[in-house]
């Protein structure tokens, strides 16, 4: 018996009402990691609070994929 290969797809997440959400609170959030889950926003600026964050805006949003992002500040350029 000849085995058949299942392929599995991967459905990307669109993303387009999170972005509009970071655009509109872009200033209030500069120089922060935020998570964004459709029009709910939270940010922070390390690593430990972004982390409890994100457990947070999971239990809230238990059948959402958070965007998590960074607003760079005003004027300037981060190369990576």
């Amino acid at each position: 018996m000849e085995k058949t290969k299942t392929r599995r797809t991967i459905r990307r997440k669109n993303y387009t009402i999170e972005h509009k959400t970071i655009q509109v609170h872009a200033e209030k959030f500069r120089g922060q990691h935020v998570i964004v889950v459709g029009k709910d926003i939270v940010g922070s600026k390390n690593g430990d609070t972004l982390a409890r964050l994100l457990r947070q805006m999971e239990k809230r949003h238990p059948k959402r994929v958070p965007l998590i992002s960074f607003v760079p500040e005003k004027d300037k350029i981060y190369i990576l």
